[in-house]
């Protein structure tokens, strides 16, 4: 087994233990017992293509907003458009990954719990000081917005965004389609298993 970096394990550990936190202070003894359970593969299988067909469904048109947007100089409302893609991107890939449902508001929160299985969100977005200073201008402008406050947005800066999130939309797709086809692998190994043992149910 190839032994991680220190400073990546750590990072690791620290999203873990902050998910943690989140799912004790967001659900109750009861639901958290559930989400301990070990749900056969066929049934992960079927949760995770639904969730994959929802989320999808909402970035695509998220994205599909915010070019129409752009393209009639609507970048105050462009903004929104990306906002909600990179939410609903981040969403997936937790729900996925993680077998849990995770609808928070912070989007550093949310990128921040992706390290627990990747680290490549944090890299995207987070990287260096200039990636940093393009992240909180997404989020203030935005956040901003639902106050009817117009933030001023260059289209140099718009364009790096839309560039962005663009990108971080096809990884997520990707990223979910390597877990659906990982999942769909172990159910196929499970009902060969159960075929071979004589149990021919889920």
């Amino acid at each position: 087994m190839e032994m991680q970096p220190l400073s990546i394990a750590s990072e690791h550990s620290k999203s873990f233990k902050r998910l943690i936190r989140l799912l004790t202070w967001k659900f109750k003894p009861q639901q958290l017992f559930c989400f301990a359970q070990n749900p056969s593969p066929a049934n992960m299988l079927r949760k995770a293509e639904k969730k994959y067909l929802h989320y999808i469904q909402l970035i695509d048109g998220f994205l599909a907003g915010a070019t129409h947007c752009i393209k009639n100089q609507q970048y105050s409302i462009c903004i929104m458009m990306l906002y909600h893609t990179v939410k609903h991107c981040t969403e997936l890939l937790i729900s996925l990954h993680l077998s849990c449902p995770m609808q928070l508001r912070s989007l550093y929160v949310l990128i921040d719990l992706c390290c627990s299985f990747s680290n490549e969100p944090q890299r995207l977005w987070l990287l260096n000081e200039s990636d940093k200073k393009l992240f909180d201008l997404l989020i203030r402008t935005y956040s901003e917005a639902g106050f009817g406050i117009t933030y001023p947005v260059s289209e140099d800066d718009l364009s790096k965004l839309f560039i962005k999130t663009t990108t971080f939309a096809h990884f997520t797709k990707e990223m979910c389609k390597q877990k659906i086809t990982i999942l769909d692998q172990q159910a196929e190994t499970s009902r060969t298993l159960k075929k071979e043992s004589g149990v021919y149910y889920d």
